[in-house]
């Protein structure tokens, strides 16, 4: 439910009737199916390429930095992310994003006529 028109939501409903019995309390408010996302913890090689390359730019100079194949890194890159998902796991670390992966059916619940409002209160 949000009550800011879809900016942001909060509280979470069993049902669309429960969802919108709140809002019509709160005076109406958006309601919507929002699906959580983890966060992206993978890595890359480039980004690990990158990483490296800038702790070692002062030894660099006007070197040479270290090469692999596209293989190599991909290699590289896979035990990176196999370690995360592990530490991750093991710590029981919550991956859930605070922002929604996906927003849908959104629909915006008047808030209840004054006649129903006074029968019901």
């Amino acid at each position: 439910m949000s009550l800011d028109r879809g900016d942001s939501y909060s509280e979470e409903f069993e049902t669309r009737e429960q969802a919108a019995a709140v809002a019509r309390g709160y005076g109406g408010a958006t309601i919507a199916e929002c699906q959580e996302q983890d966060f992206d913890l993978t890595i890359d090689f480039d980004d690990i390429h990158e990483l490296l390359y800038c702790r070692n730019e002062t030894q660099i100079g006007e070197g040479d930095f270290i090469t692999c194949t596209r293989e190599q890194g991909d290699e590289l890159a896979r035990e990176i992310n196999a370690t995360i998902d592990a530490w991750t796991e093991r710590h029981r670390i919550n991956r859930t994003a605070w922002t929604f992966g996906a927003v849908r059916n959104e629909e915006y619940i008047n808030p209840p006529k004054e006649t129903e409002a006074s029968a019901n209160g």
